[in-house]
């Protein structure tokens, strides 16, 4: 039932979000303007927003999806060719995306779509649709999950079969309207890395204000052949 699906995705998304920080997982989602009031508690989160904190990774409607696919298809350009340099093959591709897909109809045209499938998890962005019908999900889905009030069963369909049951978690849409505003005013502490100045003044290098005082001809005199030239 769909809204035991929906329950599954606020467990998982809240889950993502109380064990990683904005930069280790960005949270996507792409879902009807019709569910707006099931998904709308995501966008308080911190890991919906971009690094610049100019646009969130949310869309209801055709031309917001579009402009997220297409930074999605951007940010899978960047990964694949970072990869392909030879200097950056130890690359961990952070933060991870997750992207939720809970509208068929709005990403049906994006031609990033299938690139997300095959390319993303290598890239660390993966994709989590959401369907009432097993056969609505794409047929690159790597797990099948099948949610109820009281047990689930999330099977591997690659490299072997294999299924498994769980305890479903129940999270109601005010529990996590909560935890997205209890998260909403945290910000990450960002430390500057140190740089090596590109040019050193010659002045400041010897402890002195102006040439003047440098006493060239006394320190020339002074100095035994080869030595260097030190603050008085």
């Amino acid at each position: 039932q769909r809204a035991d699906v929906l329950q599954a995705l606020r467990c998982l998304a809240i889950q993502l979000a109380t064990y990683h920080a904005p930069d280790e997982v960005k949270l996507a989602a792409v879902y009807s303007a019709a569910e707006q009031a099931e998904w709308a508690w995501l966008r308080w989160l911190p890991h919906v927003w971009s690094d610049d904190r100019r646009r969130r990774y949310l869309a209801d409607e055709a031309t917001s999806t579009h402009g997220l696919m297409a930074a999605l298809d951007e940010l899978l350009n960047r990964r694949r060719a970072r990869d392909d340099d030879k200097r950056s093959q130890a690359a961990t591709h952070l933060p991870r995306v997750v992207l939720f897909v809970g509208s068929d109809a709005l990403v049906a045209q994006e031609p990033v779509l299938p690139r997300l499938y095959a390319e993303g998890p290598a890239l660390g962005i993966y994709v989590v649709v959401l369907a009432e019908r097993a056969k609505a999900l794409p047929r690159a889905c790597r797990v099948l999950v099948k949610t109820s009030p009281h047990q689930g069963q999330v099977t591997d369909l690659e490299p072997v079969m294999a299924t498994r049951t769980y305890v479903p978690d129940a999270a109601l849409v005010e529990l996590a309207q909560r935890f997205a505003a209890a998260l909403a005013p945290i910000q990450l502490r960002t430390v500057a890395p140190a740089t090596i100045p590109d040019a050193v003044n010659l002045l400041e290098l010897l402890g002195a204000r102006r040439v003047e005082d440098l006493n060239v001809l006394d320190r020339w005199r002074a100095q035994q052949p080869g030595a260097r030239i030190l603050p008085a």
